[in-house]
């Protein structure tokens, strides 16, 4: 009886080299891996909700708008030239 157990695959690379390879399982049971992307909106999401972040966006964005459309309609009223003197 031999009691030496030799590896599946060559051990010495210069000397010898395994191409291909054969394996029979029978074990019945299947492993399976699942896996799931976490992508960016979902990551928006988690922070605060993408819809919060998109109303403070276009929010600052109308504020910056309005505010240049009121500095625009005062120094159009105040450096106003009329001709009645």
């Amino acid at each position: 009886m031999n009691t030496n157990i030799l590896p599946s695959s060559y051990n010495d690379y210069p000397l010898k080299y395994k191409y291909i390879g054969l394996e029979f399982a029978l074990d019945m049971d299947v492993q399976t891996t699942d896996r799931q992307s976490y992508g960016f909106l979902d990551f928006i999401g988690d922070l605060g909700g993408l819809s919060e972040i998109l109303k403070m966006s276009v929010g600052w964005i109308l504020c910056k708008l309005s505010g240049m459309r009121l500095s625009a309609i005062m120094i159009n009223r105040l450096y106003h030239v009329s001709d009645d003197v």
